[in-house]
């Protein structure tokens, strides 16, 4: 009797153990599947943040590189002008002209090391001032001089200079020119005053 309700008792006990070991199972799978599917979010999570940096990274590199691109022609043609504008100066802040180089060079030149800045800068200013005004005043006289019996000034080397191809085309004179008819608009005219009208109100 004790044999059967052992052995009954077994079967019992197996019975319970197989029916356990499904749920156990189901159970161990949840849990992989719920591991599983969190290490893939954080996956997808760090994968779309390392896209949204690379993202940031290149629009902060294309901007200035196309700042760059596009102004370029303007930076290098200022550098260019710096660098020309540095290299052709004139030798001396207060240029003298020839014969009076040497008037600077044995009077006016040792007084930099004996008096102040502000004080050389007047004695060039005066000194400029006496030996260049009589040039331009005679000059300045020639020039309108010459303006009034002429009513302008010409270099010999343009009055025997050959019609150009873009002036031949223009009708009128020129200092009152004509542009040819486009598209049937008919002929414009730059100024509506002539040119001699000018002179004479200037004159006057």
């Amino acid at each position: 009797m004790r044999s059967r309700a052992r052995r009954h008792r077994e079967q019992l006990v197996k019975k319970a153990e197989s029916k356990r070991e499904p749920q156990q199972m189901d159970d161990e799978l949840r849990k992989m599947r719920l591991k599983v599917s969190k290490r893939i979010e954080n996956l997808q999570q760090k994968w779309m943040d390392a896209k949204v940096v690379r993202l940031r990274d290149k629009i902060s590199l294309d901007i200035p590189y196309s700042d760059v691109v596009d102004s370029a022609d303007q930076v290098y043609a200022a550098f260019f002008c710096q660098k020309v504008i540095a290299m052709v100066r004139a030798p001396d802040q207060f240029v003298y002209l020839p014969p009076f180089n040497l008037l600077e060079a044995f009077v006016i030149a040792p007084l930099e090391w004996l008096v102040s800045q502000e004080t050389y800068a007047k004695i060039n200013y005066t000194v400029q001032s006496v030996l260049f005004a009589p040039p331009l005043m005679c000059i300045a006289f020639y020039e309108s001089r010459a303006a009034r019996n002429g009513g302008s000034i010409r270099l010999p080397l343009l009055e025997t200079e050959e019609e150009d191809r873009t002036t031949s085309v223009l009708g009128g004179t020129h200092e009152d020119p004509i542009l040819p008819e486009i598209d049937g608009s008919g002929g414009l005219q730059i100024s509506r005053t002539k040119f001699e009208d000018l002179v004479s109100k200037m004159q006057s």
